[in-house]
């Protein structure tokens, strides 16, 4: 019986073909018996071939609306991403200038964090400095969830298994999605932080200054997969800025220090 509807006692099925290919058929029905004849069948015959081609016509409209639709959101896509990088290009250029104006490294931590969450997710956000007396990274002010974390100091040697001294003892870059599936690419063990929580996503790139390593800058995220190298090559800019106000501010430091001895 018929899935829907009544049952027809007179019936007709066409085969619809294109191209010698089948593509579907074609059906007259009648309550009354012996409705049809062969003119009937010739009849539908006929209907069928430009039935074929209405058929086709209709799916190649189908189609280039579907295309339309497709290129139509490529190019929103594109307007949005082009628009996208002229906005970060503009806030990198002015955390640029925010950065370089600054002359104690606790100034220059604020005044990125306070920009950098603008272009990523930076939970956690540190720049350690190298001290070449101590042999030491030393973390001014972390910055973790808006908060000001006590100073950090690592040992290169002591604490060769913290992120931030295989980054700064082997000159590497390094970007983490899941640090727990990861962590293993740079230290033997998984170290826990010594201050704030245990973030997920981790960059750690190093700071240079006259092609001489002078620290690290880090962005860290609480979720995984955080980061893309689009947020690597950003933080990448972002640090050659840090290495010329490090720079500045060292010279600042320095002056004072010479000053305040000279009135001694």
């Amino acid at each position: 019986k018929p899935v829907r509807g009544r049952d027809s006692s007179s019936v007709i099925y066409i085969p619809l073909f294109l191209k010698d290919k089948k593509i579907g058929v074609l059906t007259v029905q009648s309550y009354e018996t012996n409705i049809y004849t062969d003119y009937h069948l010739d009849i539908l015959r006929s209907l069928a071939t430009s039935i074929a081609s209405a058929i086709d016509n209709a799916r190649l409209y189908g189609n280039l609306e579907e295309e339309v639709k497709e290129r139509t959101q490529e190019v929103v896509q594109q307007k949005e991403e082009i628009e996208k990088t002229y906005e970060n290009t503009r806030l990198l250029s002015e955390i640029g200038r925010a950065i370089t104006s600054q002359i104690t490294v606790e100034n220059i931590i604020s005044v990125v964090y306070d920009r950098i969450n603008k272009l990523m997710d930076a939970e956690g956000f540190g720049i350690g400095v190298y001290n070449e007396k101590d042999n030491t990274i030393e973390f001014p002010g972390y910055i973790e969830s808006g908060v000001k974390l006590a100073d950090g100091t690592y040992h290169l040697i002591e604490d060769k298994d913290r992120l931030s001294c295989v980054c700064f003892n082997r000159d590497e870059e390094i970007l983490i999605a899941d640090l727990e599936e990861e962590y293993e690419k740079y230290m033997p063990t998984y170290l826990k932080p010594v201050r704030g929580r245990a973030c997920i996503s981790i960059i750690y790139l190093p700071i240079k200054s006259k092609n001489k390593k002078i620290g690290v800058i880090t962005v860290q995220s609480f979720e995984k997969n955080a980061y893309t190298d689009y947020h690597f090559d950003i933080l990448k800019t972002i640090g050659v800025y840090v290495g010329i106000a490090l720079d500045n501010a060292g010279l600042y430091a320095n002056l004072e220090e010479r000053v305040k001895n000279r009135r001694n």
